[in-house]
């Protein structure tokens, strides 16, 4: 989960540094696989989410159990 959110934050290309009205955009903001990219990322990112609030939920149960 770190990992994929680490991806989010340094995303591939950079960002625009000139001023305007992109500043702060990714550059490659168009390009197709930047979109897959920023698709995957969050899909993983959902998945290593779900799977630790599962892991959680299952370590609480079994702690219930007498």
């Amino acid at each position: 989960m770190t990992v994929t959110f680490a991806a989010g934050f340094t995303l591939p290309g950079g960002l625009e540094n000139d001023n305007g009205p992109n500043k702060g955009m990714a550059i490659l903001i168009k390009k197709a696989a930047f979109r897959a990219f920023i698709i995957s990322d969050v899909l993983a990112f959902t998945c290593s989410a779900a799977t630790i609030c599962i892991y959680f939920t299952m370590a609480d149960s079994d702690a219930d159990v007498d």
